[in-house]
């Protein structure tokens, strides 16, 4: 992987919303956070559904009442508070760079989807209908 980037560009996405946690991001993070990970889940994290599979990703701090905001962790200077346990899908988040949409692609692809999930192959074969993109293959 790249190095990571902390430019203007890629820290919007900081204050947009928040990135995934893969399995292997939760005992990094709570122990950088000095929390269980119970603890981490319910005091920092939030669940959603995408593409019907369970996910979590840090809380959202929205405004007005509007769907995004910005990350729990995002701090007032611009800095990612959990910068060395960050999820891997604010990792591979590289929106200034011009492979950067084919990073989110490839996590989306390799974690956001059970490929055995009935259900969660429906969901993606919609966003896919309403323009989603996906990687294309080589």
């Amino acid at each position: 992987m790249a190095a990571p980037c902390s430019c203007s560009h890629c820290r919007h996405g900081c204050t947009m919303g928040s990135g995934m946690l893969v399995r292997e991001d939760f005992a990094p993070m709570a122990e950088l956070l000095g929390v269980s990970e119970p603890q981490l889940r319910k005091q920092f994290l939030e669940k959603i559904e995408l593409f019907g599979k369970e996910h979590f990703r840090p809380k959202i701090l929205t405004k007005e009442g509007k769907p995004y905001g910005q990350c729990i962790f995002f701090s007032g200077d611009g800095k990612c508070k959990v910068h060395p346990a960050k999820p891997l899908q604010c990792r591979v988040a590289m929106g200034c760079k011009p492979y950067g949409e084919g990073l989110m692609l490839w996590f989306q692809e390799n974690y956001l989807v059970d490929w055995k999930d009935k259900k969660g192959i429906k969901e993606f074969e919609g966003y896919v209908r309403a323009g989603g993109k996906v990687l294309e293959k080589v």
